[in-house]
């Protein structure tokens, strides 16, 4: 069960000129929420994203977590091939096909969905992949799998960056809740509750779907796939895991107050948001030596805020 929200934020006169140029001005933004998220939440951010990025194109694709026959495509692997499949089927629609597509050496995954809006004239776009959260590591797989199509990386408040197993994460996040739910900030009270909410609708209709889909199919296991994307949350990527040697640009941004992905446990470094070159080298060559080795262009920041 997969959906997605697709933002277009051209004007006429900028699509008529997309058309003309048989490409657009720039990639494609493909946003991975946080864990349990919907398309819809936090739309308020992917928004922006569409009104500033070059090509004004955003795509939020979400999926189920996969827990079919097959282990190999259980879990975040599978969602590789299954969300990809969801954006070039978003983007189809919108007369935009991918450069440099190849699907995965994986079992053909095909969209069972309304197909009346796709056109027949597609100008072409590269992605870049952003990701925040549990959406940072998938982000991350993405690009390392689909590396003729993407070009630029980006990580918001990224899980992959400690071991420690899935308890342990599920400690940290319980702690970065309370923090965030009983903080003061102004005027987030909104976006507090609707982040609870998106993460709680999400899950549950998760696992709902997975308990209807384990008896029609007669595999009660199915039931312990909300586990298994809980684990993959959870995965390290350290030591050039998913490599990622043919990106142009990546950036990575962790939030200072964060207690979940907390940058200084992570970093090493102090609680200042200047980061000393120390510790940014010390990141990159842990956490991406190939593409400090090919000389990619390379942003870490630690900006105020908490994880939400």
């Amino acid at each position: 069960h997969a959906r997605f929200l697709l933002l277009d934020a051209r004007s006429p006169s900028e699509r008529a000129e997309d058309e003309r140029a048989g490409r657009l001005k720039g990639p494609v933004l493909v946003f991975f929420h946080g864990h349990a998220q919907r398309p819809a939440d936090a739309r308020a951010f992917t928004s922006k994203l569409a009104l500033q990025c070059s090509s004004g194109v955003v795509v939020v694709p979400v999926s189920d977590t996969p827990y079919g026959i097959d282990e190999a495509w259980r879990g975040d692997r599978g969602k590789e091939a299954v969300l990809m499949e969801v954006v070039r089927f978003a983007l189809a629609s919108h007369g935009i096909e991918i450069r440099g597509y190849e699907p995965l050496d994986a079992p053909a995954a095909r969209v069972l969905g309304p197909s009346e809006n796709a056109v027949d004239r597609l100008i072409e776009a590269d992605l870049a992949a952003l990701g925040w959260s549990h959406g940072g590591i998938l982000a991350r797989r993405f690009s390392s799998s689909y590396p003729a199509s993407i070009s630029i990386l980006g990580q918001i408040c990224p899980a992959g960056y400690e071991q420690g197993g899935p308890w342990v994460l599920m400690g940290r996040f319980l702690c970065e809740a309370g923090r965030a739910a009983w903080s003061s900030d102004e005027g987030r009270a909104r976006d507090k509750l609707s982040s609870a909410w998106g993460f709680t609708s999400g899950l549950v209709g998760d696992f709902v779907r997975s308990v209807a889909s384990g008896l029609q199919d007669a595999r009660p296991e199915m039931m312990l796939r909300v586990g298994r994307d809980i684990l993959d949350c959870s995965l390290y990527t350290g030591g050039g895991v998913f490599g990622q040697e043919r990106l142009e640009r990546v950036a990575v941004i962790f939030a200072a107050r964060d207690a979940c992905m907390n940058p200084v446990r992570i970093l090493g470094a102090g609680a200042s948001p200047e980061l000393s070159p120390e510790v940014e080298a010390r990141f990159w060559e842990r956490y991406f030596p190939g593409a400090l080795a090919r000389g990619t262009e390379l942003s870490l920041q630690m900006l105020p805020g908490g994880h939400l």
